[in-house]
C-alpha cells in the first residue's frame, strides 16, 4: 500500500465504482445528502483550490484531502454540508466507518507531518508503504496511533456510567484512557478506573477494539466487574459519575462506537 498525490498523470486509472471520496474539517466530514461526496463533487473543490493535502491511498481505495482555511464549501453550488464525524459513523455501515476513520486519521497526520521531525526536511511519499519519507536523513514515517482502553464497570444489574469534564457533557459513558508506557491493556484499565472513580475492578475481559480518530486512537473495549469501593470523581476529569439499572439509561453515546456497543449488549442488545 502506498500514497499518491501526484495528479499529473491519468487520474481514471485510480478511480472505480468503490472509490470513495473524504474531505475534512477539524472534526467534521463533508457529505451530500448524508453520504461521502461524489468524485465530481471532490474534483469540482479540487480544481477550485479549495483543497489541500491531497492524495490518494492505493489499499483503500480513497481520496482524503483538508478543506483550505475559508473554502467555500458549505452554502457553495455544490449543496455540501459539514457533518460531525461521530454523527458520520452513526448513520453508516461498518465498511464506511473504516474508510472515513482512516481517512480522517491519515489525512490529519499528513497535514501536521509535512516536515521530517529528525531534521526538519519536507517529507515526501513512501514508494513501498502507507508512510511518509524524509529524502535526507533516510527515515520512514509512520501514522502514530495510540492505544487506550475503555471499560463497561458492572455490579449486578447495575453499570457504572460517567459524565466527562472535557468531552459532550449530557452524554453517561464508560470509563477510558491512554495506557501508559510500560503498562499491559489490563493494568491501564485497573489503574484509569481506580485514578477517575476511586474503584477496584476484577474479572476484565476484552470485548471488541474500534478505530477512533479522535485524533488517531485505537480503542479496546473491556468489561470488568466491581470489587470494592465508593465512588469518587476525579477533579478536572470526571463531572459525575454513578450506578445505573441496565433497564433505566440515561443518554448514552450513539450508535457506531465501541462505547455503545457495550452499554447495549450488557443491557440486552446485540454487540454490533
Amino acid at each position: 500500500m502506498a500514497f499518491f498525490n501526484d495528479f499529473s498523470t491519468d487520474i481514471e486509472s485510480f478511480i472505480n465504482d468503490d472509490t470513495r471520496f473524504f474531505v475534512f474539517r477539524d472534526r467534521d466530514i463533508f457529505v451530500k445528502n448524508g453520504e461521502s461526496l461524489s468524485r465530481s463533487d471532490f474534483f469540482a473543490l479540487k480544481d477550485a483550490g479549495a483543497l489541500k493535502s491531497v492524495f490518494y491511498e492505493d489499499g483503500y481505495n480513497y481520496f482524503g484531502a483538508v478543506l483550505a482555511e475559508n473554502a467555500p464549501a458549505e452554502g457553495s453550488s455544490l449543496s455540501i454540508e459539514a457533518m460531525n464525524l461521530r454523527e458520520y459513523f452513526s448513520l453508516h455501515d461498518k465498511k464506511a466507518i473504516l474508510l472515513s476513520s482512516r481517512a480522517k486519521g491519515i489525512t490529519q497526520w499528513r497535514h501536521s507531518t509535512r516536515f521530517c521531525s529528525f531534521c526538519g526536511t519536507a517529507t515526501e511519499n513512501s514508494k513501498t508503504f502507507s508512510a511518509l519519507y524524509c529524502p535526507k536523513c533516510k527515515k520512514e514515517i509512520f501514522p502514530r496511533i495510540e492505544p487506550a482502553t475503555i471499560t463497561l464497570v458492572t455490579r449486578g444489574d447495575e453499570i457504572l456510567l460517567a459524565r466527562h469534564e472535557r468531552r459532550i457533557q449530557h452524554l453517561w459513558a464508560c470509563l477510558s484512557g491512554f495506557i501508559e508506557m510500560g503498562e499491559t491493556a489490563e493494568q491501564c484499565v485497573e489503574r484509569e478506573i481506580m485514578e477517575e472513580v476511586g474503584l477496584r475492578v476484577k474479572n476484565i475481559k476484552y470485548r471488541a477494539s474500534q478505530s477512533w480518530s479522535f485524533p488517531n486512537q485505537l480503542m479496546l473495549a473491556f468489561t470488568a466487574e466491581y470489587e470494592s469501593g465508593e465512588i469518587r470523581e476525579q477533579a478536572g476529569e470526571i463531572a459525575k459519575a454513578r450506578w445505573f439499572h441496565r433497564d433505566a439509561l440515561p443518554e448514552i453515546p450513539p450508535k457506531g462506537s465501541v462505547a455503545y456497543n457495550l452499554i447495549t449488549s450488557y443491557c440486552g442488545g446485540k454487540f454490533d
